[in-house]
């Protein structure tokens, strides 16, 4: 038996081997694993930091729309106020409008009674440029 005792050593060596290369190997995967790891902990936390400053932009974002939305409605509610204001002059505005129409009227020569002859015949166009309570300018002009 000393060749089976030295087929035996050479098999035992050769596993041992086999056992040292695997481990080897194992150890390898390990390590890469484990760096993999790192690498993907790594980027979680940047997508973390990412997602964190992006909901703080958004949160912002938002809050400048509402700031917005608010002034908008504001001005919205402003504008409302000034046109029913002006749908609904006062009467010193309406007299000093009617005041110069008649002017306007006599200032031209035409009769307030439409003419016969010209049956489509215009009065005077008074376009009225701003109205406040305290200032009215007009402008007018006759269509013949």
């Amino acid at each position: 038996p000393p060749f089976l005792s030295v087929l035996l050593n050479f098999q035992c060596l050769k596993l041992e081997e086999n056992i040292k290369v695997a481990e080897e190997q194992g150890e390898l995967a390990f390590q890469d694993a484990k760096a993999k790891l790192a690498q993907l902990e790594e980027a979680l936390q940047q997508a973390k930091k990412d997602m964190a400053r992006q909901l703080r932009e958004y949160q912002e974002l938002m809050n400048t729309k509402l700031a917005l939305d608010i002034e908008i409605a504001t001005y919205r509610k402003l504008m409302e106020g000034e046109e029913s204001r002006m749908d609904m002059p006062s009467a010193t505005v309406v007299s000093a409008v009617q005041a110069r129409y008649r002017t306007a009227v006599s200032k031209s020569g035409l009769s307030r009674a439409p003419s016969r002859k010209k049956k489509n015949r215009k009065g005077p166009v008074i376009k009225i440029t701003e109205m406040s309570e305290k200032f009215l300018s007009q402008e007018s002009e006759v269509s013949e």
